[in-house]
């Protein structure tokens, strides 16, 4: 029989949240620049989105420099998306 003790503990939420949106802008960029066929702007655009309202909900948690690079990273898929776009 398991006991609480034996659950793993659980990562902290900042982290967890970090690294998604982290996954979620690298995706975007593989959507902008496919190794094959052409760049799907609306599924960039989704993962940019949603990407950006989970770092809207979790920057006040984040570091400053944490902020700040998922931040710059953030606008720098969006400005891709723009340019894509045309």
């Amino acid at each position: 029989m398991s006991t609480a003790t034996d659950a793993p503990a659980a990562p902290p939420i900042d982290a967890l949240v970090g690294e998604i949106i982290a996954t979620l802008a690298l995706a975007a960029n593989a959507y902008l620049e496919p190794q094959d066929g052409t760049p799907d702007l609306e599924a960039a655009g989704l993962a940019c989105d949603i990407a950006g309202l989970a770092f809207e909900r979790i920057s006040p948690r984040l570091s400053p420099e944490e902020r700040s690079g998922l931040a710059a990273l953030l606008t720098q898929i969006r400005l891709s998306i723009v340019k894509k776009r045309g």
